[in-house]
C-alpha cells in the first residue's frame, strides 16, 4: 500500500530548484550512536502544545480524544516531558509512536481507490 501511495505522490509532484535552500542544522551526532543531541523538550513546550489541541478533532491511532488530553493536560505535562526527553536522549521510540493511519484524500484528476492502512514499524 505504501509503495502504491509513494508511486502516486511521486507522479503528481514536480521537482523544484533546491539550489537556494538554506543549510540545515545538524541534529544527529554520528559518534553518539545517532542520537538526537540538540533537542530538549520543556514542560512549557508540552503544555503549550496540549493547549493548542482542538477538542473537536478526531483521536489519533491511540484512540485518545484531544478533549481528554486537554482535560488532563496539567497532570500529564510532566510525565510526557520526561518521556519525550528520554526518547530523544536514548534514540528509542515506543512502538505505538510508529503507527499511523494513512488515508489518501482525492482532490482532483483521476481517483485511485485506496483503503486506509495501519502502518507499523
Amino acid at each position: 500500500m505504501v509503495d502504491v501511495l509513494n508511486t502516486f505522490f511521486v507522479s503528481v509532484f514536480t521537482n523544484e530548484d533546491t539550489s537556494h535552500m538554506p543549510e540545515s542544522i545538524i541534529m544527529f551526532n554520528g559518534e553518539d550512536q545517532d542520537r538526537l543531541v540538540k533537542i530538549n523538550v520543556t514542560e512549557d513546550d508540552v503544555a503549550k502544545k496540549l493547549s493548542q489541541l482542538h477538542p473537536s478533532k478526531a483521536p489519533g491511532p491511540d484512540k485518545v480524544s484531544p478533549r481528554i488530553l486537554i482535560t488532563v493536560a496539567q497532570q500529564i505535562t510532566k510525565p510526557l516531558t520526561l518521556l519525550f526527553n528520554h526518547s530523544l536522549s536514548t534514540g528509542e521510540v515506543p512502538n505505538d509512536w510508529r503507527r499511523a493511519n494513512v488515508t489518501p484524500v482525492f482532490k482532483k484528476g483521476k481517483s485511485l481507490m485506496l483503503a486506509t492502512t495501519d502502518l507499523s514499524a
